[in-house]
């Protein structure tokens, strides 16, 4: 997995985002806002840019055998390695909505009961620092079709047999969602 950047690198990181103050105009300086804490802030209006974690949303989606819905990324992070549905929070959203959004969006699937196994941070060089939202949902409907976009192929597979999956929020989930079923 990629190493997280420290605080004071993710605020030298930041300066490529905003230079002056979105608010009042005034060139935004480096300060200290707490102990081992730099950010960037406006000494006009004292606006602070925080680097916040983008949200993103999976389900381990299963089908009535217990088998969980995984698949083939055709963007990155991670393009071509194995993965669960998911995708970033929209606003004016709750998260169990973005996880039956994306299943839906990215599979042609629909599914019911999302049940929280667990919250994540992770980094990814791509994006950046991600705050994971994962759910267990039941499959209800539909026809698994991908989208061709997001996906390379879909399959669902015995989490006994479970291929390399690159992102540990997602092992993570799988593993909370055995011990849910009793599957091992």
């Amino acid at each position: 997995m990629v190493e997280k950047p420290s605080s004071n690198s993710a605020c030298a990181e930041a300066e490529e985002f905003f230079s002056y103050c979105p608010h009042c105009g005034i060139e935004l300086e480096t300060t200290e806002i707490e102990p081992d804490k730099f950010r960037r802030r406006c000494p006009g209006c004292a606006w602070v840019q925080y680097l916040n974690p983008i949200p993103v949303v999976v389900g381990v989606a299963h089908n009535s055998t217990g088998e969980i819905l995984l698949g083939r990324r055709n963007l990155p992070p991670a393009r071509g390695e194995w993965a669960l549905p998911g995708g970033f929070m929209e606003a004016g959203e709750s998260p169990e909505q973005t996880c039956l959004r994306e299943l839906f969006e990215e599979t042609a699937l629909e599914a019911a009961q999302p049940r929280l196994l667990g919250v994540y941070s992770e980094y990814t060089d791509y994006y950046g620092e991600l705050l994971i939202v994962a759910y267990a949902v039941k499959i209800t409907g539909g026809s698994l079709q991908i989208d061709k976009t997001e996906l390379q192929e879909a399959e669902f597979v015995s989490p006994a047999t479970l291929p390399a999956i690159p992102f540990p929020s997602h092992l993570d989930a799988i593993s909370r969602y055995q011990q849910l079923t009793g599957q091992r």
